[in-house]
């Protein structure tokens, strides 16, 4: 029987278009750091760089050193601490702004609380770009009233040190409650990401929502489940 079930958060509890979310970001933050002065492409640019490092990230630092490691390669000290103080500020007080681009995903509660009843573990497993208030910030757009609390981990840039599709990711996340690969299901919406990884990593896995991103080299792709039957297709997988 199954032990522990892993979520991924954006397009997957959260229901948004994910190119329609990276793109407001962009444009958000960037419009508050070029406020201050700074070149507009040289930001953007680094920033990319720094995202692509994450993805990229060997496991001998955090995701935030990497971060801020890659940044710190054309912004002084001072000038790395003003941005990142933007960042904060922007999660703090912007951030929900974003929330528009998203729809409600009225099973979520409902099935996050099952979960909770017949998993020993239920964790999400968002890809570590973000700090953990950012993580919550966002959870919040469910509008279902879940919160980090509902989970038994959560991923997030200070403490992961690998990124999905890295297998390392998984791995890391499931050392941490002694678990192997054929105790978990993976929830997601990426088919590189959230399918084909945890699979090929030993897991079960499933593909759900209205945003699902298909990877196109893949010679076939897993059917999509509806939230509204998730439960019982978990049913099912729990006791494999």
């Amino acid at each position: 029987m199954k032990k522990a079930i892993l979520f991924d958060l954006d397009a997957t509890i959260i229901q948004f278009d994910q190119k329609t979310f990276e793109h407001e970001y962009f444009k958000r933050i960037t419009k508050r750091v070029a406020a201050l002065g700074y070149n507009h492409e040289q930001f953007v640019a680094q920033l990319n760089k720094a995202i692509k490092a994450m993805y990229k990230n060997d496991g001998s630092k955090t995701n935030q050193q990497v971060f801020e490691n890659t940044m710190a390669e054309i912004y002084t000290n001072q000038d790395l601490t003003t941005i990142l103080n933007v960042f904060n500020d922007f999660y703090n007080n912007n951030y929900d702004g974003i929330k528009e681009i998203s729809t409600p995903n009225k099973q979520i509660k409902q099935i996050i609380d099952w979960c909770k009843q017949n998993f020993d573990y239920v964790l999400l497993t968002t890809n570590p770009f973000f700090p953990r208030f950012a993580v919550e910030t966002r959870l919040g757009w469910t509008e279902s009233g879940l919160t980090l609390s509902d989970f038994d981990w959560v991923t997030t840039y200070e403490t992961s040190h690998f990124s999905k599709p890295n297998p390392k990711y998984f791995e890391e996340v499931l050392t941490k409650f002694n678990l192997q690969a054929s105790d978990c299901i993976m929830v997601g919406n990426n088919e590189l990401e959230d399918y084909i990884t945890a699979t090929q990593f030993g897991m079960e896995a499933f593909l759900v929502g209205n945003h699902v991103m298909p990877y196109e080299e893949a010679k076939s792709h897993p059917q999509v489940v509806k939230f509204e039957n998730l439960i019982e297709v978990l049913k099912v997988a729990k006791q494999k």
